[in-house]
């Protein structure tokens, strides 16, 4: 089984390192009317300088710099994942094969979702950058060609492929 690991801080995320393993999520795309509730909350979120926080019933803005603490101080529901008492935000905790194969966890985003916000949000960010906290990427993530006048911070994400 091949390994991903993974450092990055894009300006601050965690270090993982979890089994590369292909498979079909129910990941935001921009096709659902989920997903068009997912990037207008986003863009509320960046426009105001706040931080996104990925939750399993969707994103929540949090001011800048408090969405870790917040995250990290909320308990998982206990239908969101087995491991009921662990805390959201400790990605360590989280059973990838669980959580990939859901499809009501709006934590899950497509390889693409980043690119997709940079693009939706182009002229709305505001100086603090965009910060998502809480993000699992089950199918990778894709950042390449991206060229940003801004930070962009992922921080206590869980990616299980390719980067």
């Amino acid at each position: 089984m091949r390994y991903v690991h993974i450092l990055c801080l894009i300006f601050g995320m965690e270090f993982l390192t979890l089994p590369a393993v292909h498979a079909d999520t129910a990941a935001v795309s921009t096709e659902s009317a989920a997903s068009e509730r997912f990037f207008l909350e986003v863009e509320k979120c960046v426009s105001r300088g706040e931080e996104i926080v990925l939750l399993p019933q969707g994103p929540e803005c949090q001011p800048y710099k408090k969405g870790g603490p917040y995250l990290d101080g909320m308990r998982r529901s206990p239908n969101a994942d087995s491991k009921s008492g662990a805390m959201l935000g400790d990605t360590h905790r989280i059973d990838p094969d669980e959580v990939c194969g859901s499809m009501r966890d709006q934590r899950v985003l497509g390889r693409h979702t980043i690119k997709d916000i940079v693009s939706r949000t182009a002229g709305k960010v505001d100086a603090t950058g965009i910060r998502i906290i809480g993000d699992i990427f089950c199918d990778g993530l894709d950042l390449i060609g991206l060229d940003l006048p801004y930070s962009l911070v992922l921080d206590k994400l869980l990616i299980r492929q390719d980067v």
